[in-house]
């Protein structure tokens, strides 16, 4: 299937497909199956991240790497705005 789309685009009548691609389904929970925390509503105890519940993946992701920075850099950031107005109190 997947050489006869390819083939039906212009310009690649002659085109060969090297390894095929491979088709991955997905199940879903609805979102008002879940509850705001993500637990689901019909499994007390069950979690839900990601994919299974409508999302890429990356909305969760960004949210972690956020988190992660702001505990990174964040005391960094305040560890260097107090050298520098210890500094300038120092010069006075």
């Amino acid at each position: 299937m997947q050489q006869k789309i390819v083939r039906a685009m212009p310009g690649c009548s002659q085109a060969e497909i090297l390894r095929p691609a491979y088709s991955v389904e997905y199940d879903m929970v609805r979102p008002h199956q879940i509850h705001a925390t993500g637990m689901t509503k019909l499994v007390e105890g069950l979690f839900l991240a990601g994919q299974i519940n409508g999302t890429s993946g990356y909305e969760e992701a960004a949210a972690r790497t956020r988190r992660r920075r702001q505990r990174r850099v964040l005391p960094r950031a305040e560890e260097r705005m107090d050298a520098r107005a210890t500094r300038r109190t120092s010069a006075c």
